[in-house]
């Protein structure tokens, strides 16, 4: 995914420029065009991600010489702002779902 010969305490340019701006919310779609052939037909959603904190958070620490450790930060007002831009953004693209998707186990 990245660099791996780095500092631990390195921030990549495009999270910091994300932290700067507060470019919080990753919005990407997924769909199924006619005349593509794909495994799957009818295909049509959004995927919004958090983009500030969790893996992004570069909170790192070399806590034994090799070894750095990642603390994935996530706050209650990040996770309120982000799940109110999906539904927001549900809204004024009348979507019919919305689902919440926390990945607690990633890393």
């Amino acid at each position: 995914k990245g660099v791996i010969n780095r500092s631990a305490d390195f921030r990549h340019h495009n999270v910091e420029f994300r932290g700067n701006l507060d470019i919080y919310a990753n919005v990407v779609r997924c769909m199924s065009y006619e005349g593509i052939k794909t495994h799957h037909t009818g295909i049509d959603l959004i995927a919004i991600r958090e983009n500030t904190e969790g893996e992004y958070s570069c909170l790192e620490h070399e806590s034994v010489s090799g070894v750095v450790e990642s603390l994935k930060v996530i706050t209650r007002e990040k996770s309120i702002r982000i799940a109110k831009f999906a539904f927001d953004y549900a809204l004024a693209h009348n979507r019919k779902k919305g689902y919440l998707h926390p990945q607690k186990q990633t890393l």
